[in-house]
């Protein structure tokens, strides 16, 4: 399944980061729905999820080959000052956090809704920055688009 992933953006340090791209998500699975009356997660929904936090999860360590491996070819960046990036300078600009500096993105909130072969989420995204010793908690809204492919 290939699915296609937006605005990811990690704090203070990080903030050039963001991220409108495709991505391949190895699945077989059909698309489904988050089911309505129970609230749980399909399995489309959990893959994801679980493949948004390994992006996440990619960007203070500057993962460039879990970015490289999730994001199609034709995948574009869209940062805050409106630079559009195509696949290849957004994985040259991932870049791991510098000396001193640890932290981390967590999924808070995570909500899918998919129509046919694309689901469109929306998840809220926990930042813990120790910069130097002093804590940053910052607390950010991505919005991503996921679409089926013949890739997977």
């Amino acid at each position: 399944m290939t699915m296609t992933v937006s605005t990811l953006r990690a704090g203070a340090v990080l903030r050039g980061l963001f991220f409108l791209a495709a991505a391949t998500l190895a699945s077989s699975a059909p698309p489904g729905r988050v089911a309505a009356k129970t609230g749980e997660p399909t399995a489309v929904a959990a893959e994801l999820r679980r493949s948004t936090q390994t992006l996440l999860d990619a960007i203070a360590p500057g993962d460039v080959a879990v970015w490289d491996r999730l994001l199609d070819e034709k995948a574009i960046q869209v940062d805050e000052n409106d630079v559009v990036r195509n696949k290849a300078e957004m994985l040259a600009a991932l870049k791991p956090l510098g000396p001193g500096l640890v932290g981390h993105l967590t999924i808070d909130d995570f909500r899918v809704v998919e129509h046919g072969d694309t689901a469109v989420v929306t998840h809220e995204d926990d930042e813990y920055l120790d910069y130097h010793g002093q804590i940053i908690r910052s607390r950010f809204r991505m919005t991503d688009t996921w679409t089926h492919s013949n890739a997977g």
